[in-house]
Parts: structure tokens; sequence; C-alpha cells
């Protein structure tokens, strides 16, 4: 069995993951090719922010992905963002896509109830704004 299939039956097996999700799995689960795609690695965050397919898998964009980021994240700005990184807090947004299956705003909102449940400061802007701001915001702001 490959890493993704382990990874596949993982998803499918633990109570964490949704039933949404695990039906979405299991319609791919004999297809090994997108198996492999979905699980063949980590969807990575980097300097526009956490970007992929939309989808269930650890290489997809979905609540477990965006979570697991999120908790990635805010251990690294304790670890190395000095005593007063939690006071800086963290600039959370979304962009204007749109899926039915997923929702971005969700989304912005789960990592804002991460950061403040593990005691960041964290501004939240409510409307879609243009991925530039996020580093004006940072620098003029002093957020990390």
């Amino acid at each position: 069995m490959s890493e993704a299939q382990k990874q596949l039956e993982y998803w499918l097996n633990d109570s964490y993951f949704d039933d949404a999700t695990k039906e979405e799995l299991l319609a791919i689960r004999n297809n090994e090719d997108e198996v492999e795609d979905r699980f063949y690695k980590e969807l990575e965050f980097g300097t526009g922010g956490l970007r992929g397919v939309i989808g269930a898998g650890t290489n997809r964009m979905n609540k477990y992905t965006v979570r697991k980021a999120t908790q990635g994240l805010a251990n690294y700005i304790k670890k190395h963002g000095g005593p007063d990184a939690c006071k800086k807090g963290v600039a959370i947004s979304c962009n204007s896509f749109y899926s039915s299956s997923f929702s971005l705003l969700l989304c912005c909102l789960l990592s804002q109830l991460l950061f403040t449940l593990t005691f960041f400061l964290s501004f939240f802007y409510s409307l879609i704004v243009l991925t530039v701001i996020y580093p004006f915001d940072n620098i003029n702001y002093k957020n990390y």
C-alpha cells in the first residue's frame, strides 16, 4: 500500500473528518492517480498564503489543511516572534474566489478563531481585499 493510500485510509477511518469529506474520498478511492495527487504531499504555505485545488486530501485546500496551517503558523510565531508576538497580532483575510463546496470566508473565520484560542490578537478584514494589502498591513502595523 502506498503512502498516499495509507493517508486516504486514515482520512476515511478517523472520526476527525466529517461525512461529506469521507463521501468525496470514497468516490475517488479506486482512482490511483487521483488518490496519489490528493495525498502525495502536504499543501504548502507560500508567499501568497495557502493556495491549492479545493477538495479533500492533504494536498488540497480544505478546512483541515487550513486548521493545520493556522496552528503551525501560530506555533512558529510564538516560538520565533519574541515575548510580545501574540500582542502584535496577525491579519487575516480572503480573496474573491468562490466555490459552493468550500467557503473561504468560513476558513478565514476558522483561522481567526484558532489564533484567538492560542491567545493571538487577530485582525480580520470583513471585506475581500487584494493580496498586496497583507504585507502592507503587516509591515505598516508591525504585525507578524
